[in-house]
């Protein structure tokens, strides 16, 4: 089967739009379709691709997109996260797949890494036209992920929100992602999100890799992002994505332990 690979757009319920890259067989009512989604920071040209190719092998055309405020995708502030939102924007991925001709819309699943396979579990409990969910080393819970935050940054969240009731114009404040060099990571492993040595490493071989596609990354996560991911237990839907397929794998990979970014 020969597959046809392009970049592809299309917008949300509230007219952002998302971007990313679809490859197809390129024939009218393909078998079936794989809308895939990175995870907290980072974008499709971060891991995924490897999974693309084994499903289009398999006969499966898949699109990988951007989150809204990331990459190649629209949304203001940049670098910023709200994984409801995500969910959203994954329902209204299915209804642009779905209404393409060369897609079979009745046969769609959704697959997600890290923080995007929490928000696979959030968009599919609702979204019955997702025929099966699939997660790679799941977000699972709030609770856990504020474990990893920078001390005080949870705090500072919060007094964040407050202030933009009398400063709606407030300049969002941000927080690094990944450490910045080996030493950062081992003296002050706190001093960011995913602040130990293999986030470092995470760093050193995710940005050149969007860099080389000339999709726009950095190093930095908006503190209102925090807010959002304290409050988002995925888990708790699971049980609506039942009896249609959930495909769950929790990795010990080297380079990844406990990776939901």
């Amino acid at each position: 089967m020969a597959f046809t690979k392009e970049k592809v757009e299309f917008k949300t319920q509230d007219g952002t739009v998302l971007r990313g890259n679809l490859t197809s067989p390129g024939v009218p009512n393909a078998p079936a379709i794989t809308i895939m989604i990175a995870g907290l920071t980072f974008l499709k040209e971060h891991g995924g691709a490897e999974t693309a190719v084994v499903f289009n092998k398999a006969g499966y055309a898949t699109l990988f997109y951007d989150h809204r405020h990331w990459g190649s995708s629209d949304g203001l502030p940049r670098q910023h996260v709200n994984l409801f939102q995500q969910a959203e924007d994954l329902s209204d991925a299915i209804t642009y797949m779905a209404s393409r001709s060369d897609i079979d819309g009745d046969r769609i699943a959704i697959w997600g890494i890290g923080h995007g396979a929490g928000v696979v579990v959030q968009a599919g409990a609702y979204d019955k036209r997702a025929k099966a969910a699939m997660g790679i080393s799941p977000f699972f819970s709030c609770e856990a992920d504020m474990l990893r935050f920078p001390p005080g940054a949870y705090q500072e969240a919060w007094e964040e929100r407050a202030s933009r009731i009398a400063n709606p114009n407030l300049e969002p404040k941000y927080v690094p992602i990944l450490a910045e060099s080996m030493g950062m990571a081992e003296r002050s492993p706190q001093a960011s999100i995913i602040g130990n040595p293999q986030g470092f490493l995470l760093r050193s071989i995710f940005k050149p890799l969007s860099d080389a596609a000339g999709t726009p990354w950095e190093n930095k996560l908006t503190l209102e992002s925090l807010y959002w991911q304290s409050k988002f237990e995925p888990t708790t839907w699971i049980h609506l994505i039942l009896p249609r397929p959930v495909y769950w794998v929790a990795t010990d990979a080297p380079l990844l332990p406990n990776y939901q970014a």
